[in-house]
């Protein structure tokens, strides 16, 4: 009996030794502790990135800012978060994190990096000029709230350059939308357009062609006065530009161009020269020599906002070798340029544009041409009368078959066209007039 007491006396008294034993004796699961300090998780956040592990980065970068909240790590962990996401290209992520460190700390040092790279994000994701340009207007004001409220920030002029680009591309979508409509002979559409880019955009290279079509368009309502001022004001502000005799023709006044100096030459000047031959090429004029597709190449960027002076070397001397490399290596080639270059190249020349509300659709296609003329069989004994010419790519073959061709042309830039091509042929008759209309018995 004293046996059991002795041990339940034991017993009692080791229980009552510390409540910490007694627990001890039932471990309950501790609590999940990240290991080490705040700058030892930025440290592996940091490496793991380095070495673009982002997800495992981003775990520790998280722990370090949910375990120790009001360490002065916590702003530096954030901006590794959001970068992490833009290395990454998930702009989305990185715009959201960008965007709540700004919230969270408005007065930090680094905010114009967070507002930069918000912009940055933005840019990353426009889109081409036929599409959407909502993320170029969102740029746009990212990058102008960097440059109001940051001036001096070491990410100011890249964001300046970043912005004009922008800038110039909602310009161009402009120009792209208001062409489109001109084209559909929507001008009331297209003025708004034309407006936009001289009151929005001025300074950029799309001007000229702005004031040009804002001129056209107001010709075709029947608004001669504000027509007028707009061509005049085409000449005047932009005499070397290519739209400027054609302003001058169509308010009939004289115009002589100056001609252009080859010394005036633009900084990327092996660009300029791709440029300059690939244009050559896609118009189908590779009948350049070296130097002149060079100056072709100057032509191309008249108004380049970069041109210097080259201290009196001309882009022929300097940079002949880029264009020579070009000639051979793109346009030398033994093909007669395609039916489809010499059709653009004809559109380009006289300034035209398919009008989808006249139905025109043009011929390129020298197969589809064959086969047609195949299918006729003309003879010299046969009278053809051709509705819609076009550019008179089928005209010109019938015009060698055909005893007598006649062809009616209801657009008059198409028959001005039509009539420098093949007013001299014998036995052709061009016509312009409405077909439906016509009286055919005359």
């Amino acid at each position: 009996m004293r046996r059991y007491l002795l041990i339940g006396a034991c017993l009692a008294a080791l229980l009552s030794v510390s409540g910490c034993a007694g627990l001890e004796l039932f471990p309950t699961k501790p609590a999940d502790t990240p290991p080490g300090s705040d700058q030892e998780l930025m440290n592996l956040g940091e490496a793991a990135i380095a070495q673009k592990k982002y997800d495992e980065g981003r775990k520790h970068l998280q722990r370090l800012i949910n375990h120790f909240p009001d360490s002065e790590l916590v702003p530096a962990a954030r901006l590794s978060v959001s970068r992490a996401y833009f290395d990454e290209k998930r702009y989305d992520e990185a715009r959201a994190e960008y965007q709540r460190f700004i919230e969270l700390f408005p007065q930090h040092e680094q905010v114009d990096e967070a507002q930069y790279y918000t912009g940055l994000s933005y840019f990353r994701q426009m889109e081409k000029v036929d599409r959407d340009q909502t993320m170029t207007a969102r740029a746009v004001r990212e990058f102008r709230a960097l440059l109001s409220e940051f001036r001096n920030s070491q990410f100011a002029p890249d964001a300046q350059a970043k912005l004009t680009e922008c800038l110039r591309q909602l310009a161009q979508r402009e120009l792209y939308v208001g062409t489109f409509y001109f084209g559909q002979e929507a001008y009331g559409a297209a003025i708004p357009r034309f407006e936009s880019i001289l009151k929005e955009y001025p300074g950029f290279e799309y001007n000229d062609q702005a004031l040009y079509y804002l001129g056209e368009s107001l010709w075709e309502l029947e608004q001669k006065a504000p027509a007028k001022a707009a061509f005049q004001r085409l000449i005047t502000e932009f005499p070397n530009s290519e739209m400027a005799p054609l302003a001058a023709n169509r308010i009939g006044i004289t115009f002589v161009q100056e001609p252009r100096s080859p010394e005036t030459i633009c900084r990327p000047l092996e660009r300029c020269a791709q440029l300059g031959v690939r244009y050559a090429f896609r118009t189908g004029e590779r009948d350049y020599g070296q130097r002149d597709l060079s100056t072709r190449a100057l032509g191309y960027h008249r108004q380049c906002r970069h041109c210097v002076r080259a201290g009196g070397t001309t882009i022929q001397d300097k940079y002949a070798h880029v264009a020579d490399r070009y000639m051979r290596g793109t346009c030398d080639s033994q093909r007669p340029p395609s039916l489809g270059h010499e059709t653009r190249a004809l559109l380009r020349r006289y300034r035209l544009l398919p009008k989808r509300g006249l139905g025109q659709s043009f011929l390129v296609s020298a197969a589809i041409r064959d086969l047609i003329i195949r299918a006729a069989d003309v003879g010299p004994q046969d009278v053809v009368v051709e509705i819609g010419p076009g550019t008179g790519v089928l005209t010109e073959t019938l015009a060698e078959r055909a005893g007598r061709l006649i062809a009616i042309e209801r657009d008059p830039g198409l028959h001005r066209l039509l009539a420098e091509r093949l007013g001299d042929r014998h036995g052709v008759s061009l016509i312009c007039a409405d077909a439906l209309g016509f009286d055919f018995r005359q």
